[in-house]
């Protein structure tokens, strides 16, 4: 048995309570912390992820995390990872990459999983400050992807 402090917990948007990742490499990887639904602390990139949470819903979300069977989104990459944030009409997916390389990756995507039609979509990096670019892609495009980074996706019915 483990020493009492040793041991961790982890609690996050799948149980209801925000939570974060605390300093360590200030303030964690929020490309991959995304991935578990965390941001970090008050740092660069905290104030601009929480602004785009709220203008996307998140609360209102189905968090389904990369390593459920069930996942709608995955990744032709086993070092590039997707969790998804699903509610009617849209769905964010959370990519995070621990590819050694920049990477171009294609999406599987179980469309029927997440209620929108390909023919009617858009995918979209929206501007998150610190963080990512606004970028638009349609859907069968490759998706670039920095090593150690991810992107955040908006996949919406037009």
């Amino acid at each position: 048995r483990l020493p009492d402090y040793w041991v961790v917990e982890i609690s996050g948007l799948p149980f209801g309570v925000t939570s974060e990742m605390l300093n360590y490499q200030d303030g964690g990887n929020p490309y991959r912390g995304m991935l578990y639904g965390m941001s970090g602390r008050l740092n660069v990139t905290a104030p601009s992820m929480w602004e785009f949470w709220d203008k996307f819903g998140i609360q209102q979300t189905e968090m389904i995390g990369y390593w459920e069977k069930n996942c709608p989104v995955k990744t032709d990459n086993k070092n590039i990872l997707a969790t998804v944030y699903k509610k009617k009409g849209k769905t964010l997916v959370s990519i995070g990459s621990w590819a050694k390389n920049d990477t171009n990756i294609s999406l599987k995507i179980n469309w029927k999983a997440l209620g929108l039609n390909p023919a009617n979509t858009k995918i979209e990096a929206s501007y998150i400050k610190v963080f990512q670019q606004e970028k638009t892609f349609v859907v069968g495009d490759k998706i670039p992807v920095e090593a150690g980074k991810g992107l955040l996706l908006v996949l919406e019915n037009k």
